[in-house]
């Protein structure tokens, strides 16, 4: 096919506009290290019911970085000490005008959402949450229940665990501790389950 002047210089222009935007946005992958149940109580700083009122990203003035700070309000706090109305988790990534920063693996949470999160760490981490997305859990209403459950942002099923021969003794572990979780638990069982581990590791063995 023949390109006169006119068509290849639409798309020279297009090719400029398409590596302008794809050279805007910095892409980093993020990896997470399994955790089992009794690891996400025990490495958390803190672990928050609260529902998210405001995500705000701003973009550091002495570098490219951007982080993005997503603020926590109608707190209850199962583990920690906190005492204000609104809890801020800060983490990488996050898009400023025309310039986005990205990790590959890292969850979003979502406007106006309750979660209950595992924090560690908190603004010195690139993304504190003990096991990325083992330690974000939604809350949502279910209507056969009548309650309020816990509900994973990501997940593998207990079939696909018992079907994959490649899983180590520890990632099958960490895989079938964290599986309740996906069976959507009545959130005040989710939270008895977190206070009792709790109650284990202050009175000792």
């Amino acid at each position: 096919m023949s390109l006169n002047k006119a068509n290849f210089k639409a798309i020279a222009v297009s090719g400029v506009f398409l590596i302008l935007f794809i050279c805007s946005f910095s892409v980093k992958s993020l990896t997470a290290v399994e955790r089992t149940f009794e690891e996400l109580v025990a490495l958390a700083d803190y672990v928050i019911i609260g529902q998210v009122t405001r995500i705000t990203s701003v973009k550091q003035p002495d570098s490219q970085k951007i982080y993005s700070y997503v603020t926590f309000s109608d707190l209850e706090i199962i583990k920690g000490d906190y005492d204000d109305d609104e809890y801020i988790v800060k983490h990488r990534g996050g898009i400023v005008d025309n310039m986005g920063e990205m990790f590959p693996g890292m969850p979003e949470f979502e406007q106006n959402q309750r979660y209950i999160i595992f924090v560690r760490d908190n603004f010195h981490d690139l993304f504190p949450i003990v096991g990325i997305h083992q330690g974000i859990q939604k809350i949502e209403w279910d209507s056969e229940q009548n309650t309020d459950v816990v509900v994973p942002i990501e997940g593998e099923t207990m079939n696909d665990i018992n079907s994959n021969p490649n899983l180590s003794a520890r990632s099958r572990s960490a895989a079938t501790s964290l599986d309740t979780q996906k069976q959507k638990m009545p959130l005040h069982q989710y939270v008895q389950r977190i206070r009792t581990l709790l109650e284990q590791s202050e009175n000792g063995p």
